[in-house]
């Protein structure tokens, strides 16, 4: 009988043992599910607003601005770093080149997310005529790296 009942005892141990890992792999599951969940939404946003920003780009570079002067070019190009600081922007590099109609550019930023769609949508906020050319963007360290592609059209 003592033997039956100190199987008993360790057949509960045994099963107390795994019910507490199981309760354990159940909860770690939830939460790795959950965090999954939240990354998706958080996917789904940055792609739904990357894709309301390239359509107003795409209809802002088919209007009608001005080009601009060789010396306003440069005050473009100084507005557009300033508005990168402004928004709490790490500069990580600026590229300019001549091309025949104004000035090819390519900068490379990075920061959060709210701020870099801030910087993104008031960019070249002026009635200088500027084009984005190409902007990839990705996640580096918890941070967002922008690379922007853009020309400074001048007389």
């Amino acid at each position: 009988m003592a033997a039956v009942l100190g199987k008993i005892r360790g057949l509960t141990a045994v099963i107390g043992v795994l019910s507490i890992v199981l309760v354990a792999m159940t909860a770690y599951t939830v939460h790795v599910f959950h965090g999954q969940q939240e990354k998706q939404g958080q996917i789904a946003v940055m792609t739904q607003t990357i894709k309301d920003w390239q359509e107003k780009a795409d209809r802002l570079n088919g209007e009608k601005f001005r080009p601009v002067t060789e010396e306003q070019a440069k005050e473009v190009k100084s507005h557009i770093l300033f508005a990168a600081q402004g928004n709490q922007l790490n500069l990580l590099g600026a590229v300019e080149h001549a091309e025949e109609n104004g000035r090819l550019c390519e900068l490379n930023v990075s920061g959060d997310w709210g701020n870099m769609m801030n910087f993104l949508k008031n960019f070249g906020s002026s009635d200088a005529l500027v084009g984005i050319r190409g902007l990839a963007m990705n996640m580096e360290q918890g941070k967002i790296q922008a690379h922007v592609v853009y020309e400074i059209y001048t007389k």
